[in-house]
């Protein structure tokens, strides 16, 4: 499968398709509740469909009525003309060295902005926000709990017997008989 099989569906139900939400008796359809649907190809601009799966008939819709002025679409569907674009004009870029397709930094990037605040949002605490996306993504991916991960790194930094991360508990205490 290449970028080139993918097309876009979306647009092809713009140009095409503009009743989906009444029925032919202008009944609203619940396409939650929808168990049957059937597409005849002697009726193709007609979606039947049941709420059931009894003999009852089945409900219409007639996906070329305009739902504004409840009139027939002016040209009827000629299929043979209708063709969806392709989605991608061009090759997605992947960046060769990691191998990470750029639609997928800018949905991190998107999720990371979601994440911060909206208000009082300062420049001098993106880089706190973006370490907290990215420390509950990573506990997310290893299914961690974020707040007991907090509180082990919390206690491995500032545990009293390791030299390594600063000062001893008593050295602060004694740093403020010096004042």
């Amino acid at each position: 499968m290449s970028y080139d099989d993918f097309y876009d569906l979306k647009d092809l139900v713009g140009r095409s398709v503009k009743n989906v939400s009444t029925t032919v008796t202008n009944q609203k359809v619940n396409w939650i509740k929808i168990k049957w649907i059937r597409v005849e190809k002697s009726k193709p601009q007609t979606i039947q469909f049941k709420y059931n799966l009894d003999d009852s008939q089945f409900l219409e819709i007639d996906i070329a009525l305009d739902k504004k002025t409840r009139l027939q679409h002016k040209d009827p569907f000629d299929w043979s003309t209708i063709v969806p674009k392709q989605l991608y004009e061009k090759k997605l870029s992947i960046n060769p060295e990691t191998g990470i397709h750029s639609n997928t930094i800018e949905s991190s990037w998107r999720h990371a902005k979601a994440s911060m605040s909206q208000y009082c949002r300062k420049k001098e605490y993106n880089a706190g926000y973006l370490a907290k996306y990215m420390f509950i993504k990573r506990c997310r991916a290893f299914k961690l709990d974020p707040t007991e991960q907090l509180f082990k790194h919390v206690g491995i930094l500032y545990d009293s017997n390791n030299e390594e991360h600063g000062c001893e508990v008593g050295d602060a205490a004694n740093d403020d008989d010096d004042d």
